[in-house]
């Protein structure tokens, strides 16, 4: 879309960023986000740099939240970055050899692609509106039709999907197989149709003469193997702190009652 076409001019905006009131669900009160700025910036005011430590987002979310908040403590020494694929030990502390020093904000791939991600969301919401007044007047109960990215990208996949459906006709086929003395039938596994092409016969006696080729064959137990699963590890206060904070517990709650019941 060009710039143009929206509703109002993007070289208006300035993009400032202010803290908001944030209400707990578990208590129900409201707190500024500004008291969280705070207590960051006195906690770091002796700290040679900051290290952005979210996991690898391909959307770069976490490079764009952690940039926010280096910006709002107005940070001015270094700022690197650890680089983790999941939460296993061994991924982290590969990270932490690896930890890569930001020249600078602008420099930074991750957090340029995140911003741009989030600038279009916002200048674009015109968009559901247009989309929830449309359906709306069609009759349909609804309350917002959101059309954000990936909601856009999946509507235009869904029609595309649903008009394959639709002119869709079905195409028969012989195709040889292998069925054992257990009655279990093999099938070969294709890629897609056109792999799939060479094996499938439009003629049953097409498909005869590939039986031809094939012969009874014994079955052989080659080898067998036991295989066994670990049960999944127990739940650290990290991500026991992560489960429960949606629901209003913060992190000193959490390891609090962890240590009175121990």
């Amino acid at each position: 879309m060009e710039a143009g076409a929206f509703a109002w001019q993007v070289a208006d905006f300035s993009w400032e960023k202010q803290p908001i009131m944030a209400k707990n669900p578990r208590t129900g009160r409201k707190k500024s986000t500004k008291s969280d700025l705070v207590e960051i910036k006195k906690n770091v005011k002796d700290c040679d740099a900051l290290v952005i430590a979210t996991d690898v987002d391909p959307s770069g979310e976490g490079e764009l939240l952690a940039w926010e908040i280096i910006n709002a403590i107005k940070w001015r020494k270094p700022v690197k970055r650890l680089y983790f694929a999941d939460e296993e030990a061994r991924s982290i502390q590969a990270g932490f050899r690896e930890i890569k020093p930001i020249s600078s904000q602008q420099s930074d791939g991750d957090y340029l692609k995140s911003d741009a991600r989030s600038k279009w969301d916002f200048l674009s919401m015109q968009l559901t509106r247009i989309a929830t007044t449309v359906t709306k007047q069609a009759g349909y109960p609804v309350k917002v039709v959101r059309e954000g990215r990936l909601k856009s990208l999946m509507v235009r996949h869904v029609h595309e999907q649903a008009t394959l459906v639709k002119n869709y006709k079905r195409k028969a086929f012989y195709e040889v197989k292998f069925q054992d003395n257990a009655e279990h039938v093999f099938a070969r596994k294709f890629k897609d149709d056109e792999a799939a092409a060479k094996w499938r016969h439009a003629v049953k006696a097409d498909a005869a003469t590939e039986m031809a080729q094939y012969h009874d064959s014994a079955i052989t137990n080659v080898k067998t193997v036991r295989r066994h699963s670990a049960p999944p590890k127990l739940l650290d206060l990290s991500n026991l702190a992560s489960i429960l904070a949606p629901k209003g517990y913060n992190a000193k709650e959490v390891l609090s009652t962890y240590q009175k019941n121990v």
